[in-house]
């Protein structure tokens, strides 16, 4: 069963089995409120999906994933950490934002930008998973007047054990014009973002290759592994990340062994068009071993 809850009226917390129990697995359960999403098993809790901000003060530090947990219960996602306090979890953000091919805003540090929930539903689905999807207008006020000027429609889904999810992001654009752009230097950061911990101690591959991370992006095989080294209790062995753009694998990385996030660099330094008669789409599989 879907549920869908307006976000334009206040909200009570929700609590509903999404899979009946089956021989050998977790059946899946959400809460739902105004703020947030979690989702959990009989084992413990998996993810959130914050949709309104935490705290006030940052307005922009909203529509993300944090935290996300190991099957062991660990969180393994961070949150405002004291040396990239901009990251947040698994989030998709964007250092150029461009109206007109004037700027707008800065969404990786909040400039000029919040976000505005216009929607959510969430339930089961018939193998077991679950499925949260959520609608998002991005408000600028650098304009003459406040300007909502992308629509975002995000799906999560968590398989049925908990350990694998699939993220995807479908941004419209409201008025004529919109581009995104990363970074504007040799990094080109943004798009789809990952800030998880120790990641000063793990070892990159993809394809059956070791990359060591640059400044610059690297190009990566369809699915880059990331690999703990001597990890602790509770902490997974290998998170594994396959990125899309518009159905095509997307092998362009901002990859990073110290303190900081791993980013699917799309479109990089080069702005790119956002269409209003169809979407671009973000995806990203991952899963925690």
């Amino acid at each position: 069963m879907m549920k869908t809850l307006s976000t334009l009226a206040a909200l009570i917390p929700l609590s509903f089995p999404l899979a009946c129990e089956k021989e050998g697995k977790a059946p899946l359960n959400v809460i739902g409120t105004e703020s947030h999403i979690d989702i959990s098993d009989n084992r413990g809790p998996i993810l959130r999906y914050q949709i309104s901000p935490p705290n006030r003060a940052e307005p922009w530090r909203a529509n993300y994933l944090h935290p996300l947990f190991a099957p062991s219960g660990t969180i393994i996602t961070e949150n405002a950490p004291a040396d990239h306090i901009h990251h947040r979890g698994i989030f998709w953000s964007w250092r150029g934002l461009f109206i007109g091919g004037e700027s707008v805003g800065d969404a990786w540090v909040g400039d000029h930008i919040t976000y505005v929930p216009v929607g959510r539903s969430y339930g089961d689905r018939s193998d077991g998973s679950v499925e949260i999807n959520t609608s998002t207008l991005w408000r600028t006020d650098a304009t003459d007047t406040p300007t909502d000027f992308l629509r975002e429609d995000t799906t999560v889904t968590v398989a049925a054990s908990g350990d694998r999810l699939h993220l995807r992001v479908a941004l419209t654009a409201l008025v004529p014009n919109v581009s995104i752009a990363g970074s504007d230097n040799e990094k080109g950061y943004g798009g789809l973002s990952f800030r998880f911990g120790r990641a000063d101690k793990m070892d990159i591959v993809s394809d059956g290759n070791a990359l060591v991370a640059t400044p610059a992006a690297r190009t990566t095989g369809d699915e880059v592994e990331f690999h703990f080294q001597a990890p602790p209790p509770g902490w997974p062995h290998s998170i594994t990340i396959a990125c899309e753009v518009d159905g095509k694998p997307w092998h362009s990385w901002v990859l990073r062994q110290e303190q900081s996030m791993q980013n699917c660099a799309w479109p990089g330094r080069t702005p790119s068009m956002i269409p209003a008669n169809r979407p671009v789409v973000l995806s990203a599989t991952i899963r925690v071993q």
